[in-house]
């Protein structure tokens, strides 16, 4: 649990007026400016705007409902929208609230860092391939590394423990009520931290696609890629068995799918497939898409979609 000291500041903040005066955004979306402690060691010292984008509940409102869609550094609010519009029992009742965690505001030194190394999403990489794995992580690596050469105060206070604490401000802030607290991926690491330092802060947490905390970025990136891997020799196995009538892939003579790889390729040879933000058909935006759908443990679930991606 989080020490005294730190509970007083946050209550501290929000007395001196952390939150600035909430502004409308579009319907039935407010936005918020909430400062917290850009260094939360020195708490009396410089601090961050927060960007927050709340989504106020329609009616029976319950409480808040804090989102994280993972990342690490996923702009909350850019999946906000989104979200509201597949969920409309919670729209009903909770105050959808979307952190923008430090460093993915538009004024931020790292803005333009914040979705991964230049032409990644271009690049023709197998995952699969363990020298191409190797190069494409140590890619990976110097870019994180060049975070530090372009904000390195900024990027010294933007780990996990700097964002449960800003999270906890946040709640503070917009009134204190207990949290009900939903995360996705590296949202789920987040959720279990919070958890553990502000257990009484909470009402309800449902995490998704889990992670286990501690470790670095990169051992998270191996745990990721095991977990996608695993999900898709589950879909594979169907696709070549009870699912074969539906399964949008060919299977080949020895019983199915051999690797995301051939996924891939039948994906783009398909007409179908649809160009994402100006990225196009490319091997990565494909395999990135057969990724996403193997956050989904159904075998029958998003996976036999993805020859139409997205």
């Amino acid at each position: 649990m989080e020490t005294s000291a730190y509970g007083c500041v946050l209550v501290a903040l929000v007395l001196l007026g952390a939150c600035r005066e909430p502004q409308p955004c579009d319907d039935g979306y407010v936005c918020h400016t909430i400062e917290v402690p850009a260094d939360w060691h020195d708490p009396l010292g410089a601090t961050y705007p927060l960007n927050v984008v709340v989504h106020e509940a329609k009616t029976d409102r319950i409480g808040p409902l804090f989102l994280n869609f993972g990342g690490p550094g996923t702009r909350a609010s850019d999946y906000l929208p989104g979200f509201v519009d597949h969920v409309p029992g919670l729209v009903a009742h909770f105050d959808l609230v979307a952190v923008d965690p430090r460093g993915s505001d538009p004024d931020s030194p790292l803005n333009d860092r914040m979705d991964g190394p230049d032409g990644w999403l271009d690049t023709e990489i197998d995952t699969l391939d363990p020298g191409v794995y190797a190069t494409q992580k140590a890619a990976i690596g110097a870019w994180l590394d060049g975070c530090w050469t372009a904000a390195p105060e900024l990027t010294a206070h933007m780990g996990t423990m700097d964002t449960v604490r800003d999270l906890e401000a946040v709640r503070l802030a917009l009134g204190g009520e207990p949290m009900t607290y939903v995360g996705f991926s590296y949202g789920t690491e987040l959720g279990q931290m919070y958890a553990d330092t502000y257990p009484h802060s909470l009402r309800a947490m449902v995490l998704a696609a889990v992670g286990r905390p501690g470790g670095t970025y990169l051992d998270f990136l191996d745990g990721q890629v095991d977990g996608f891997q695993s999900a898709f020799e589950d879909w594979a196995a169907w696709c070549a068995g009870e699912g074969a009538s539906v399964c949008p892939m060919q299977v080949d003579p020895t019983g199915g799918v051999a690797s995301k790889g051939e996924v891939v390729a039948q994906a783009l040879d398909n007409a179908q497939v649809l160009t994402w933000e100006g990225y196009g058909h490319t091997a990565m935006y494909v395999s990135d898409c057969v990724s996403e759908a193997t956050f989904d443990d159904r075998v029958d679930g998003r996976l036999p979609s993805v020859a139409t991606c997205p």
